[in-house]
């Protein structure tokens, strides 16, 4: 065998053994970057949801004072009512 040929067997031997590992590394890259997408997606999907439980805790805070005065109101006006009934 002459010079050339062995040179055109060595290139078709290592262009055959480079084909697959590129095939297989671009196979892991699309699907790497496939995961990266679904995982930020499922990120964001979870900031939105921080951010409404986030306004409903503060809505929740807001309502609870509410709430207290409501209940502070009505037992001052049990009481009156109560010391109406008693001084009758």
């Amino acid at each position: 065998m002459s010079n050339s040929k062995i040179a055109e067997w060595a290139w078709k031997v290592a262009t055959a053994l480079v084909y697959p590992i590129m095939f297989a590394l671009f196979a892991w890259v699309w699907n790497t970057h496939a995961r990266m997408v679904e995982y930020e997606m499922q990120i964001a999907n979870l900031e939105q949801r921080a951010v409404k439980h986030e306004t409903f805790h503060e809505s929740f805070i807001e309502m609870r004072g509410d709430v207290r005065h409501i209940v502070d109101a009505l037992n001052k006006i049990e009481t009156k009512v109560d010391r109406e009934l008693r001084d009758r």
